[in-house]
Parts: C-alpha cells; sequence; structure tokens
C-alpha cells in the first residue's frame, strides 16, 4: 500500500521532467519548471490553517467536520478532470524556441 500512496504523492514530480519542458519556450522554461514545481507546496501551506478553521468552525463535530472536508477534497479532483483537458500533445509538432 505505501507504494501506491508514494506513486500518487510522489509521481508527479517525476511527469515534470517529461512533460514541462515541452510548454513553454525556452526562454521561460526554468521560472515555468520552478512555478510548477512549487506553486503546489505555497498552496498546501494553508492546509492546516483552513483545516483548523473548519474544525473551529464545525463547533467539534466530527461528522460536519468530515462533511466539509468531504466537499473540500472535490476541489483537487475537479482540478485533475479539468487539466485532463487542457493537456495538449507535442509529439511531431516543431516547438517554438
Amino acid at each position: 500500500m505505501l507504494f501506491m500512496v508514494g506513486a500518487g504523492v510522489y509521481g508527479i514530480f517525476g511527469a515534470f521532467t517529461f512533460y514541462l519542458p515541452n510548454c513553454s519556450p525556452c526562454a521561460c522554461a526554468p521560472p515555468a519548471r520552478a512555478f510548477c514545481y512549487n506553486i503546489g507546496r505555497i498552496l498546501a501551506a494553508a492546509g492546516p490553517f483552513v483545516v483548523g478553521l473548519v474544525s473551529a468552525t464545525a463547533g467539534g463535530s466530527s461528522a460536519a467536520l468530515m462533511r466539509v472536508l468531504f466537499w473540500l477534497a472535490l476541489v483537487p479532483l475537479t482540478a485533475a478532470l479539468v487539466t485532463r483537458l487542457a493537456i495538449v500533445e507535442t509529439r511531431g509538432r516543431v516547438l517554438p524556441t
């Protein structure tokens, strides 16, 4: 089970090496890669504060807390489904330099 967790959590970083170089012109590639690699860390830093806020708002009710966190968990799932529509295949195309 730990293998599956590791592949899910850290597997996305393996895709950066292959996908990101084709997404941007060479001039802005390093900043674009740095942004994509680190924006998740910046956004995830707010996670403990959000969970604490939700917990305080729920008034200690674990059922209310779990209901709110369930809906909050749909945000990354929705982002993943929308992102899948935005990915462009670049195989065989001339990329801008």
